[in-house]
């Protein structure tokens, strides 16, 4: 190789390293965040509903007449996730209510202090309260499955059916593929930034059918990941989540009385089958089902929707609720 050659590949490689420096160093002073009124002007719906409850604000969508049912989306997600479900149980003629839960969406005001399953139950039972719903179907996927089994517990005066999908027993249960972890080490690196590339390989991860990662589904995964200071909170939550024990939460399933409905999908890398059936078991309410969806991973709400939506309006229309918790 010629000197000219030699120096031309040197300048090239050290042009690049100074870019991706660049890049780096930028990410982490969160120079790519997005502000509260950016994402809203990118994502705010036209019947988009926002209240504050101790300190936070929710976005919240509230559609259809009938009986309430309330719609908790997993870690990553966010309410325009549950649209398909929205679509299926007004038609079926129910009220709908989904919200961003803290740290998610359009939703604002959370912070890496006290982040973690407690508050989010306690704000939960306040959200509840403010919008009146004496007494409803709760509805939670993944980590909200956790929030939704937990205040069924304490509030069985309140929720009258349940249904959970795909949550951990335990926190120490969540599988990571080393694919994820490799990806989880290119976010650290970057601290206040998520890059796209994150949420693909976490959409691929919870997925089978990937034809449903599309580019706008990824924008605005991505889009919410980056909210001005959401990715220490985030993370924080995700660590406070180990302050719920186990223990706890098979505690909080022992006492489920009201009908429930348990979902697992057959292809679940975070939390297997076996962990569903597990919970179920400890699950003494007399009316209760366990369901399994078919070519399905974790994230059900963005892949059969229609098969699970439909186990959910059976479930509802099948399951008479006990005269001493009618309305």
């Amino acid at each position: 190789m010629s000197a000219s050659i030699t120096t031309t590949v040197a300048s090239a490689v050290a042009i690049a390293l100074i870019a991706a420096g660049s890049y780096i160093a930028a990410a982490r002073m969160g120079a790519f965040e997005l502000s509260e009124q950016e994402l809203r002007d990118r994502y705010q719906l036209p019947n988009s509903k926002f209240v504050d409850v101790d300190g936070i604000n929710y976005h919240y969508l509230d559609e259809g007449q009938g009986d309430v049912v309330l719609l908790m989306h997993g870690s990553f997600l966010n309410l325009r996730d549950w649209d398909d479900w929205a679509r299926a149980l007004v038609g079926a003629g129910y009220r709908v209510v989904r919200f961003d839960r803290p740290a998610s969406g359009l939703t604002a005001g959370y912070t890496a202090k006290g982040a973690g399953y407690a508050r989010e139950i306690a704000l939960l039972d306040s959200f509840i309260r403010t919008l009146e719903l004496e007494k409803l179907t709760l509805v939670g996927t993944s980590s909200a499955g956790v929030v939704a089994l937990s205040y069924a517990a304490d509030h069985p005066d309140v929720v009258d059916r349940l249904i959970l999908m795909n949550f951990p027993l335990g926190h120490s249960r969540i599988g990571s593929p080393a694919s994820m972890e490799t990806a989880r080490k290119v976010r650290s690196v970057l601290k206040r930034y998520q890059p796209e590339y994150y949420t693909r390989q976490l959409l691929r991860t919870n997925l089978v059918d990937h034809s449903r990662i599309t580019p706008d589904l990824v924008k605005r995964m991505t889009d919410f990941a980056n909210r001005k200071g959401l990715q220490e909170n985030a993370v924080a939550g995700f660590k406070n989540g180990a302050q719920l024990s186990e223990e706890q939460r098979r505690q909080s399933l022992a006492r489920l009385t009201m009908p429930t409905l348990v979902v697992w999908s057959d292809q679940n890398r975070m939390v297997t089958v076996k962990d569903g059936r597990e919970a179920f078991n400890l699950i003494p309410a007399e009316q209760k089902t366990f369901a399994t969806l078919s070519n399905a991973a974790h994230m059900v709400p963005l892949e059969q929707s229609e098969a699970s939506v439909r186990i959910a309006i059976d479930f509802l229309q099948a399951t008479p609720v006990p005269a001493d918790q009618a309305s």
